[in-house]
């Protein structure tokens, strides 16, 4: 079995990572109210939160908007935060309601920022297993200094909560066609059952030689085929 890598050398890995989620938890704390684009899912985030099953009191109902839209990105978001919301309620130091909304608003784009990071940082594992380490680090030093995606990573917009899902679904295609590939790179490279010298006996000169021409012209056709 291989070594575990020194515990340095697995931190220094997940810096890139560390990296695009400190700046974009930097943009919450830069711009930390929302846009009009983000109300709906922010709004229904907070009825989850707060109303619960009382849906008589969500927000909707008076402003439906133009097209129906799903309650199901706000309904993960309000569960990932809803633990925090207990502790912000019987904690001292917020005394007002207005005061804990505020708080939880923040709280929700930071757990949302949080998993669009971990969205990249699998996407970058991927990249990493299918051409190499340097151009993974690369992607997430881009992505860090790029203003765009680190700036919605946080915005309770449906892009950005289908950016999440799209993101993942890329990092598992990169995986699976990685993996499928080494296997056909594998599998092409062995060499053929008549050209070795266990069974090279039962063949004549002329046979294993045609035999093994063939064979490796299918080789060569699977390997361009998985390229």
């Amino acid at each position: 079995a291989n070594p575990r890598p020194p515990t340095m050398a697995r931190v220094l890995s997940w810096a890139p990572d560390v990296l695009v989620l400190l700046v974009i938890a930097l943009h919450v704390a830069l711009a930390p109210y929302a846009k009009v684009e983000e109300s709906f899912n922010l709004q229904a985030t907070h009825d989850v939160l707060y109303h619960g099953r009382n849906l008589g009191r969500y927000d909707h109902h008076d402003f439906p908007g133009v097209v129906p839209r799903t309650f199901a990105g706000a309904v993960v978001l309000a569960g990932l935060v809803a633990p925090i919301k207990w502790l912000i309620e019987r904690s001292d130091s917020i005394g007002s309601l207005d005061g804990d909304a505020v708080a939880m608003q923040i709280v929700a784009r930071l757990a949302l920022g949080a998993c669009t990071a971990l969205a990249i940082a699998r996407f970058r594992f991927a990249l990493a297993s299918r051409i190499g380490a340097p151009a993974s680090v690369a992607f997430a030093l881009l992505t860090a200094t790029s203003f765009h995606q680190t700036f919605y990573a946080s915005r309770t917009l449906p892009n950005v909560f289908a950016l999440i899902l799209a993101t993942h679904a890329m990092a598992d295609w990169l995986l699976a066609t990685t993996t499928r590939g080494r296997g056909v790179a594998s599998s092409s490279s062995s060499p053929p059952s008549c050209c070795s010298d266990a069974t090279s006996s039962s063949f004549s000169s002329r046979s294993r030689r045609t035999c093994c021409g063939r064979a490796r012209s299918r080789s060569r056709t699977r390997r361009g085929g998985a390229r």
